[in-house]
């Protein structure tokens, strides 16, 4: 009887030591939370992009996709252009780009360091983007009428 109640006992304190273990790991692998919007997608630098720019491979973030009437749209960044740079600092994966943009808020002007490709030449190129609170609101209105016969 004692060595049952023992054993619930202890799996009673496991389970609250793997529940918070587990609380502390959800913790820390999730992304920050953003505080402004540029409108940014990043992914890794493709090996296409690493071979046309071979200084490319190791650093730098691809710009996957850029939002509609976004901030980084209004800035002329475009999809397929590889950040370099952002505020000085260099940028060596996708994920240290979206953590950098996502501690910018509303009103923050950000300098990118971009290289963008036009013809067989690789041209670095600044902009600045000016991040907005958040994404515009969607202009889509969905409708539940039937259609009209």
């Amino acid at each position: 009887m004692l060595a049952a109640r023992m054993a619930r006992l202890w799996l009673g304190v496991v389970l609250v030591v793997a529940l918070g273990a587990l609380g502390v790991a959800w913790r820390v692998a999730r992304p920050p939370q953003p505080r402004g919007y540029s409108g940014l997608e990043f992914a890794r630098v493709t090996a296409a992009a690493a071979a046309r720019a071979p200084l490319l491979s190791t650093r730098g973030a691809l710009v996957e996709d850029v939002a509609d009437d976004s901030p980084a749209a209004k800035a002329g960044i475009e999809p397929g252009a590889v950040v370099f740079r952002i505020d000085g600092v260099a940028i060596t994966s996708a994920r240290q780009a979206s953590d950098l943009v996502r501690g910018h808020g509303a009103g923050d002007r950000v300098r990118f360091t971009l290289f963008d490709e036009s013809g067989s030449a690789i041209h670095p190129r600044t902009v600045i983007v000016t991040f907005d609170a958040a994404p515009p609101a969607s202009k889509t209105v969905f409708s539940v009428d039937p259609p009209r016969v």
